[in-house]
């Protein structure tokens, strides 16, 4: 209290003093009998800074780890990312690419005109090379996700060539198609046919494609990267009808068992022993069969959003609280099962807990339910 007195009669009579008194009093202020408060305050600001930065660095690992957790599928032409729900596909530029990557890094007004593309990845979408990008029928992720992407200008944007659009628009439509091929059967029962949903994924192509290309530079390989979401109306196509709306829910808890502070936001269902493999309508039962989480808790325009669940190969803290909030109830998976291995048994003592929540309906709902699947090769 004292130190602060006085430097606040050295701030009133800085203006009234000369400066070698206003240092004066600031000097018998350190050296005089508050040497001990200013010690707390230094200690106190140094360790003030101590857990910034440790919170910083926190944050930053989890970014970093964010990637890392993602699930990504190869499939012949481009990648999807399960976690994100984005396809990705790249067109290669011609086989001499370290000299086109040295001209697109100088040149923001390359002419793409001028480079031709391999003509093997036009005419058959499974050939070409991206460097270390393609390797044979499909992406090398870890190279993909290791390169650097760059904007393209509105110049460069207006001269790509029609037919790197079109190669583009190809593997974004043989991308999709492969992962419609097993929900087909729920395209006429939703009250639609497949030409309606070929048009759907030509519409989603067309869009990626004038939504923009970005370049992409991996060891001595140079392209053109393409990206859609697989969500809105493609998967209203796919998702079974049963899936439907379901009204506003209030959770009544009588007995009053759930504080606020107890309840949870969400499910993490941990798969990563038992093989699980992405799908677009995951089943979540019982050992005795009882449905846990499927088309009767989830609802519509929710699934339609943002998909069902999302995929990620690690329980990353960032993203288990974009999907699943604070204080999601995590289970472990016994095994699975079903025609199509859609179908994930829990543990029937996991299965009543979940049962006896009352706010399992809202989360539930909104498809706040993380799956975690193996890291080996999908």
């Amino acid at each position: 209290m004292l130190l602060r007195n006085r430097c606040s009669g050295c701030i009133r009579n800085i203006h009234q003093k000369s400066v070698s008194c206003f240092l004066g009093d600031i000097k018998d202020a350190i050296w005089g009998d508050d040497i001990k408060e200013i010690i707390c305050f230094v200690s106190l600001a140094v360790f003030i800074v101590s857990a910034s930065l440790s919170f910083m660095s926190k944050s930053v690992y989890a970014m970093e780890n964010d990637l890392t957790a993602q699930c990504i599928e190869e499939l012949e032409g481009g990648i999807i990312n399960w976690t994100t729900g984005v396809v990705t596909v790249a067109i290669p530029l011609n086989s001499d690419s370290s000299e086109k990557k040295d001209a697109l890094a100088s040149d923001t007004s390359h002419d793409f005109s001028s480079t031709s593309l391999q003509q093997g990845s036009l005419g058959n979408i499974s050939t070409g090379s991206l460097g270390t990008v393609f390797s044979g029928e499909s992406f090398d992720s870890n190279s993909f996700f290791g390169g650097t992407l760059e904007p393209l200008s509105v110049r460069e944007l207006d001269k790509i060539p029609e037919n790197a659009l079109s190669a583009a628009r190809q593997r974004i439509i043989q991308v999709f198609e492969k992962i419609a091929s097993d929900y087909r059967v729920w395209v006429s029962e939703n009250g639609y046919s497949i030409n309606m949903l070929r048009a759907e994924i030509e519409k989603k192509a067309l869009n990626a494609v004038n939504s923009g290309a970005r370049k992409f530079f991996a060891g001595d390989g140079a392209g053109l990267i393409f990206k859609a979401d697989i969500y809105g109306d493609f998967l209203q196509f796919l998702l079974p009808p049963e899936l439907q709306k379901i009204p506003e829910i209030e959770v009544i808890d009588p007995a009053n068992q759930y504080s606020i502070g107890k309840m949870h936001t969400g499910m993490v269902v941990d798969a990563r022993d038992i093989g699980f493999k992405p799908v677009l309508y995951p089943l979540i039962v019982s050992e005795h069969g009882a449905e846990i989480y499927g088309s009767m808790f989830a609802s519509r325009e929710y699934a339609v959003e943002k998909g069902l669940c999302t995929y990620a190969y690690l329980p990353d803290p960032s993203m288990i609280m974009r999907r699943a909030g604070d204080n999601p109830v995590v289970i472990k998976a016994l095994r699975k099962d079903g025609d199509k291995g859609n179908t994930i048994i829990i543990p029937v003592a996991d299965a009543e807990k979940i049962v006896k929540m009352p706010e399992r309906h809202l989360f539930m709902k909104a498809c706040k339910v993380i799956i975690l699947i193996s890291k080996t090769k999908i």
